[in-house]
């Protein structure tokens, strides 16, 4: 009886909490708790850092304080979080709550206030405790999807420090009774993989044996989480690889992020032919890298000498305890050429996503504090030249300044080259003048094709730039213009009614301003608009290109001027005039 307990009692400490546990309120008024994505998915070279509820695909829920407490931050940005606030509790916790459409009017006061001092749309604002106040369950905001493709509510728990917590273990557990499902796992050693699973269909149990050479093994897999009936891919709350004999050589329990560990995304998944997979580099004297509560993978360890035999556990779990697992035998043989029954060598795209001798070395083309070009601009004995054909498309509305750079091969980085920002030194095509405000390094991403990555910048004779991400770069030149559709006359009406769930409303229905540019983007902070006038406050929506304006209250039925100007981030500007005639509807 007593063994009995102590199994349970440890059990209970290594499972998350359950909902009915919880301290706090649910951070919406709905009875459904449905997500679309969870803690420490991968995010384009960063983590996820909290969750996605879902909200019916619709805007303007009740968002509610989900512990008394006090506004301790406002922030409004075209990107990122989009409108967002952040309610810290007397513990010190804080709770993030993004992409919302309308705060409550003593908060909307206060961002008004800022940005008409600021005469811009973007602030970000810190109310001292006290100022303003909350209460457990009082609506603080309508949900929205600002800043952001579709409605839904980002939420988030950040504890005293600021590390970001898994909302799902720290109060805000959901429904869960489905298992993560283990749908491929490939093994790696040198420029060689092997894989067994078609990525779709789930495996359990023991596999197939495998024969592998003498050398460095590294493991991935393709694991799928889900939480409800309407099949969101997530991420599972722990996944931990075992090898008999050697112990936990890759674990994560998905529970606190530090900030300074949120760009080593690029160590945790891999992208290959059949999507992204968590990956193991098998730990070694080396080490990996340590957030509180995930555990990193290291280099890899060699293989124990021929005729060894191991068994390799894959364990996934998710944040309501359901668990999956799979293992494998696996057996270092001399005649691991021939290929293991059950087990399939992986397409060359797979493998080459994982060699990093294909890999351009960033650190002989970094130039950190170094001298990269000489005088006359040329490289120096520092630098590498990559030459290679361009793996994509040339931009086709960007007037191309010379021979086309590529500065970097395909995802990923080499291992030590992931995670921070590396300075580049331009090695300029002959012809282009450096200093043109419209030119700058574009990046090819394979969802939106050429995309602005960074400006250059004057570093003593040389000119550089900063780079966060992988990819095909190119140099090009921005000549055309913005994009402004506005008709000539533009008819408002009265909204009603004027409240939604105890959050005022505009007297006037909103203005959208269609903006757009295939080149360099916009440039969101240059809005300017003004009707009768008098300066108004745009709202960005980059991911729909457009302005949102909110005209004043006090703003008398009849003919008002518009006036509309915007730029691209090249600086281009585009100027149109409308009328806007406001209708009362009596």
């Amino acid at each position: 009886m007593i063994l009995m307990l102590t199994l349970i009692l440890a059990l209970t400490a290594v499972l998350p909490a359950r909902a009915d546990q919880s301290p706090y309120a649910w951070p919406l008024d709905l009875d459904t708790r449905y997500l679309t994505s969870n803690f420490m998915e991968t995010r384009s070279g960063r983590f996820h850092t909290g969750i996605d509820l879902k909200t019916q695909e619709r805007t303007g829920l009740a968002v509610l304080a989900v512990d008394e407490g006090w506004i301790s931050r406002i922030k409004f940005g075209a990107n990122g979080y989009g409108k967002a606030l952040y309610l810290t509790n007397a513990e010190g916790r804080t709770f993030v709550y993004a992409h919302l459409e309308r705060l409550a009017d003593p908060f909307r006061r206060r961002v008004r206030a800022a940005q008409q001092a600021r005469e811009q749309y973007a602030v970000d604002v810190y109310p001292v405790p006290g100022e303003l106040p909350v209460v457990r369950g009082e609506i603080i905001a309508l949900s929205g999807e600002t800043a952001t493709n579709g409605p839904h509510l980002h939420f988030e728990v950040r504890q005293a420090d600021g590390s970001p917590l898994n909302p799902l273990t720290h109060g805000f557990a959901v429904p869960d009774t489905l298992v993560p499902e283990i749908t491929a796992v490939r093994v790696w050693w040198g420029n060689r993989s092997y894989l067994h699973g078609d990525g779709v269909r789930s495996l359990t149990g023991e596999l197939p044996p495998l024969a592998v050479p003498a050398g460095s093994v590294q493991v991935s897999a393709r694991i799928i989480e889900r939480s409800d009936h309407l099949r969101y891919r997530l991420e599972p709350w722990s996944v931990d690889l075992t090898v008999d004999g050697w112990g936990t050589v890759g674990a994560g329990a998905c529970e606190c992020l530090r900030w300074s560990d949120n760009r080593r995304e690029r160590v945790v998944f891999r992208e290959t032919d059949l999507g992204r997979e968590r990956a193991f580099w098998i730990a070694g004297a080396g080490g990996g890298w340590r957030a509180d509560g995930y555990h990193g993978q290291g280099p890899g360890t060699p293989v124990d000498p021929l005729g060894t035999e191991r068994v390799y556990r894959l364990v996934a779990r998710d944040a309501a305890g359901n668990t999956s697992e799979v293992w494998w035998p696996v057996v270092v043989s001399a005649a691991a050429e021939t290929a293991s029954p059950g087990w399939t060598e992986s397409p060359a795209a797979a493998v080459a996503a994982m060699r990093q001798d294909e890999v351009l070395d960033l650190s002989r083309a970094v130039a950190g504090e170094s001298d990269l070009l000489d005088g006359s601009g040329a490289p120096t004995g520092a630098v590498s030249t990559l030459t290679a054909p361009l793996l994509h498309p040339q931009p086709t509305r960007l007037a191309l300044q010379g021979r086309p750079t590529w500065y970097l091969s395909e995802h990923p980085f080499p291992h030590e080259h992931m995670v921070e920002r590396r300075r580049v030194a331009v090695a300029w095509p002959d012809g282009v003048v450096p200093g043109d405000p419209r030119l700058a390094v574009y990046v090819f991403d394979e969802e939106d094709g050429w995309e602005r990555a960074a400006d250059l910048e004057r570093a003593g004779r040389r000119w550089c730039f900063s780079l966060d991400q992988p990819g095909a770069h190119v140099l090009a030149l921005d000549a055309v213009p913005p994009r402004l559709t506005l008709p000539a006359v533009v008819s408002v009406g009265e909204q009603r009614p004027r409240q939604r769930h105890g959050v005022s409303l505009a007297r006037w229905q909103r203005l959208e301003i269609a903006v757009d540019d295939d080149e360099s983007g916009i440039d969101w902070g240059s809005a300017r608009v003004s009707v009768a006038g008098r300066d108004l406050i745009a709202e960005p929506d980059p991911p729909r290109r457009r302005l949102l304006v909110e005209l004043p209250d006090d703003l008398e039925p009849g003919e008002h001027p518009l006036i509309v100007l915007v730029r691209d981030r090249a600086g281009q500007a585009v100027e149109a005039v409308a009328e806007v005639v406001l209708t009362d509807g009596g």
